[in-house]
C-alpha cells in the first residue's frame, strides 16, 4: 500500500503538470467546423477511465485510416482531453483520431494499462463499419509512457510469442506503423533507480511480469515501420537514441528525427503543442507524411 505521503506526492505532480498542459492549451478551440467530434464513447467497464473520443473530418468519403492514440503522462496522469487538440490536428489532416482514457496508477498496476490498449484496439476492429474505420490502415500514436506502451503494442502485434505471453488476440485490423514520441523504452534500465514510475511498476509487477517487461528481447524482423522522435532537451532523449540505434543494428526500417538545437531547444512531448511552434509543425507534418506513406490501397 502507499503511505499518504508518497500519495500526495503524485497528487500534487499530477495538478502541476495538469497547470502546465492547460496553459499550454490556452485559447485553442476544441471545436473548429472542420472536425466532427464524438466524445465519451464506452470501451470498457471502468466508467470515465474507459471512454475514447473520435475526431474526424466534418467532409469525407469512403472510410478513413486510423490513429490510435496512447497518452503520456507517467503512466499516473493524462487524458483524452490533454491530446484533443493535438488529435484535431491529425483530424483536419485526413485521419481518424481515436483518443482514449485508460486507468492510472497507483490506482492501478501493470499490466493494466497495456491491457486497456488491447482493449481499445479490438473496440476499433468491432466498430468500423459503424464509425468509417479503414481497419485495412490503422496506425498507433504514443509519447512517453504512451510511446513506451505503443512499443509494446507492436512488438505483441508482430510477435506470436510475445502476443501469447500477454495473453494477446489479434486485432481484426491491419496495423501498418506507429509513430513514438518521446519514448520511455528500455524498462529495466528505466525501472534500476527510483522514479515516478514506481506506481505503476510495482515490485510484484516486476517479479510477476518480468519477462514481459523485457519487450526489446521480443522484438523481430517483423517489427512495424515506426517515426521514432525525441528532442534535445527530452529527459528521455538518450532512451530515444538508444531505440533508434537498437533498430538499426537489426535493419529494421523506421525513422529517427531529433528537433531543437542548443540555441533553439525542444523539450519533453513539444509536438503536441498547437499554439504555433515552428519546430512543432515540422514535427507534425513529417510524422503525418510518414503515415501517408504507410497508407494502402
Amino acid at each position: 500500500m502507499m503511505n499518504q505521503k508518497t500519495m500526495a506526492k503524485y497528487q500534487q505532480l499530477r495538478q502541476t503538470w495538469k497547470a502546465n498542459d492547460d496553459k499550454r492549451d490556452a485559447g485553442l478551440n476544441p471545436h473548429p467546423a472542420d472536425v466532427q467530434r464524438l466524445d465519451n464513447i464506452s470501451y470498457g467497464n471502468h466508467g470515465k477511465a474507459n471512454l475514447l473520443d473520435i475526431y474526424r473530418p466534418s467532409e469525407y468519403s469512403g472510410r478513413l485510416p486510423v490513429i490510435i492514440n496512447v497518452h503520456g503522462g507517467g503512466y499516473f496522469y493524462g487524458s483524452k482531453e490533454t491530446y484533443q487538440f493535438y488529435g484535431l490536428m491529425m483530424a483536419q489532416a485526413g485521419f481518424a483520431f481515436v483518443n482514449f482514457n485508460y486507468q492510472l496508477a497507483p490506482a492501478v498496476h501493470y499490466p493494466s494499462e497495456i491491457n486497456e490498449v488491447n482493449q481499445v484496439f479490438h473496440w476499433v476492429a468491432a466498430h468500423g463499419d459503424q464509425y468509417d474505420f479503414d481497419l485495412k490502415n490503422v496506425f498507433i500514436d504514443g509519447d512517453s509512457a504512451g510511446a513506451q506502451m505503443a512499443e509494446q503494442y507492436i512488438t505483441a502485434y508482430t510477435n506470436p510469442h510475445y502476443r501469447k505471453l500477454l495473453h494477446f488476440t489479434q486485432p481484426q485490423l491491419t496495423l501498418r506503423a506507429g509513430l513514438l514520441n518521446c519514448g520511455c523504452y528500455f524498462l529495466e534500465r528505466q525501472l534500476a533507480q527510483p522514479s515516478v514510475i514506481d506506481a505503476y511498476f510495482t515490485p510484484t509487477s516486476r517479479q510477476q511480469y518480468h519477462d514481459a517487461l523485457q519487450v526489446e528481447n521480443y522484438i523481430s524482423s517483423d517489427f512495424l515501420p515506426t517515426f521514432v522522435m525525441t528532442a534535445t532537451n527530452d529527459p528521455l532523449r538518450d532512451t530515444g537514441v538508444r531505440f533508434d540505434q537498437f533498430l538499426t543494428d537489426r535493419q529494421i526500417p523506421h525513422r529517427f528525427a531529433e528537433y531543437g538545437t542548443i540555441k533553439h531547444p525542444r523539450g519533453h512531448v513539444f509536438h503536441i503543442n498547437q499554439q504555433g511552434d515552428p519546430v512543432a509543425y515540422r514535427c507534425n507534418r513529417a510524422e503525418i507524411t510518414f503515415l501517408r506513406q504507410h497508407c494502402q490501397k
